[in-house]
Order: structure tokens, then C-alpha cells, then sequence
């Protein structure tokens, strides 16, 4: 290896070296910079910008969720043992119990509700009482 080369070298691996210094320094820095007060403030209203964006966006979902649940407590009071299996594990959550049964009531038509009609005719007892105060046959409020 001749007098050029090996200073080349050299002065190549002092170059690495400082490198990895710098590399060093500024990972201290990296670090000093994500454990200050301003940066877990920053990424605190971050976090909190971006769930309220996604709770924004979930909203618009909120109506087709309240239609398949509607749909779901229908087909499930079709069927009596399943409705009394899940009423009796219900039975348990009282607010959710409560907030599940309520799921789809229209107060307007409720008021003169007659209880006791099996789905089908609770479903044409709806569809003519709307039909009465002037509203669409196929609106799903119930």
C-alpha cells in the first residue's frame, strides 16, 4: 500500500468517525427534542386533532349503524327464543337494555301505539299510520 493510499484511508476513517459523532450529537438532540414539554404537547394536540377528525367521520355513519341495528332488532324479534336469550344477557346492562328498546321508536307514532302486534302487523300498523299524518310509505323510522 503506497504513502497516498494509506492517507486516503485515513482521512477516510476520520471521516466516518466524525460522522458518527454528528450521527451521535444529533440523536441527543433527537431525543432531548421528543422528551420536552413542547413536543408531548404538540403530539398531545395532534392526537386529539386526528380523533376528532375520525369521530367527524364517523358520524356521517352514525344514521346507516341506528338502520342496520333497527333491521337487526326486527329480524331478532321474529324469532322469540333468540329475542329471550338476548334480552336475558341484556338484562344485565340496564342502560343498554333500555337504549336498545328505545332503538327506532318515533314518538309521534308511538303515542298511540297498541302494544301486542306481531311484527308483520306492527310493520302495516306503521306503514298506514304514516301514511295517515301524510308521510312516505317507505321511510324506516321504526
Amino acid at each position: 500500500m503506497s504513502r497516498e493510499e494509506y492517507r486516503t484511508q485515513r482521512e477516510l476513517l476520520r471521516e466516518i468517525e466524525d460522522l458518527h459523532r454528528q450521527m451521535a450529537a444529533m440523536r441527543c438532540d433527537l431525543d432531548a427534542l421528543t422528551h420536552s414539554k413542547p413536543w408531548r404537547l404538540y403530539l398531545f394536540f395532534a392526537n386529539l386533532f386526528h380523533f376528532i377528525v375520525r369521530f367527524r367521520s364517523l358520524q356521517g355513519t352514525k344514521r346507516n349503524t341506528k338502520k342496520i341495528l333497527i333491521s337487526l332488532k326486527h329480524r331478532i324479534n321474529r324469532h322469540p327464543a333468540l329475542k329471550s336469550c338476548i334480552m336475558g344477557m341484556l338484562s344485565h346492562f340496564p342502560h343498554l337494555e333500555y337504549r336498545l328498546k328505545r332503538l327506532g321508536h318515533n314518538q309521534s307514532l308511538d303515542a298511540a301505539y297498541v302494544p301486542g302486534f306481531s311484527p308483520a302487523a306492527e310493520s302495516i300498523y306503521f306503514q298506514l299510520k304514516r301514511i295517515d299524518e301524510g308521510g312516505d310509505v317507505h321511510e324506516d323510522s321504526h
